[in-house]
């Protein structure tokens, strides 16, 4: 079995933290399971995802997952036609009801869209300024600093990475990969612990042609590796249009015996226990079943 297994849920839209989420938590509750939630706390602006439809790799996984449905037609229109509202600090019960039940809450960015589309060309104060905005509104939350954080879109460039060091977080779980390890930029390593999301998503299978069974036998077989595991799930999919497929995939896992922890309580382990974690660097590459490019561990 696993040495550690987890499930990292990332909230992108407002329609997935006041939906998906509950939907998620209503199903966690029911197998006794413990996840980790990451919510962008400033406005939803997913309306702007829009003019991606012109690109046919988008496009094609967008008409599978059945946008309307995933997120709501309202919500493709924030941003765009209609104000975009604030997703984290305007919603601060649903908040506070993933840690009450036991839960841990990171943050996801300030502006989910911006950051995902325009990293890049974001000036360092800039990348700063969402880090620090979405800090402060947990902290206006919860009376207390998040302790954890993952790039919008698995999305992460060396200067992100390296203001990201200023907030002191225990860990960060930005990219894809296979382990957790330390990012390490021009020969430097960086203080900040990396647990990469390990597991494609259910959606990314569903893209690739696996059926449900067949979704469901991949990851049992993963279970048996004793290695790290983390599955990157979205609350506007597997809370919403994959939701009986997620509940099976909790169902399964019971049976199985598969211990889920979360990522801070795996974090501390890994401190405590691992003599040296490894360094690697980041680098942009594809991820089968996704349109576009993301920060993965750069194995070779």
């Amino acid at each position: 079995m696993a040495k550690y297994t987890a499930i990292k849920v990332d909230v992108d839209t407002l329609t997935g933290l006041c939906v998906g989420v509950p939907n998620i938590l209503d199903l966690l509750a029911d197998y006794s399971v413990k996840a980790t939630f990451f919510v962008p706390m400033g406005p939803d602006n997913s309306g702007k995802h829009i003019g991606r439809v012109i690109k046919k790799d988008f496009l094609s996984r967008m008409l599978k997952m059945n946008p309307v449905k995933m997120i709501g037609f309202k919500n493709l229109l924030y941003g765009t036609v209609l104000k975009p509202p604030l997703i984290g600090k305007g919603n601060a019960a649903i908040l506070k009801r993933i840690v009450d039940e036991g839960h841990e809450l990171g943050i996801h960015g300030w502006d989910h869209y911006q950051w995902q589309r325009k990293l890049e060309r974001m000036s360092k104060d800039g990348i700063r300024r969402h880090l620090r905005l979405s800090a402060e509104s947990y902290a206006e939350i919860f009376g207390s600093k998040p302790k954890s954080t993952a790039a919008p879109g698995w999305n992460t460039t060396n200067s992100s990475l390296e203001i990201q060091e200023e907030f002191g977080f225990l860990y960060s779980s930005d990219a894809r990969g296979i382990q957790a390890f330390r990012p390490k930029i021009n020969g430097k390593s960086l203080r900040t612990l990396q647990i990469p999301t390990t597991l494609p998503g259910m959606d990314e299978l569903g893209v690739a042609g696996f059926s449900s069974e067949q979704i469901l036998a991949f990851f049992e077989k993963e279970w048996q590796r004793n290695t790290l595991l983390v599955l990157g799930v979205h609350a506007e999919i597997e809370g919403i249009t994959m939701r009986s497929q997620f509940q099976r995939l909790l169902a399964l896992a019971a049976t199985d015996g598969v211990c889920f922890e979360r990522l801070d309580s795996i974090a501390v382990k890994l401190y405590q226990d691992t003599v040296c974690i490894p360094e690697f660097e980041i680098a942009k590459a594809k991820v089968k079943g996704l349109e576009g490019l993301f920060s993965c561990q750069k194995i070779s």
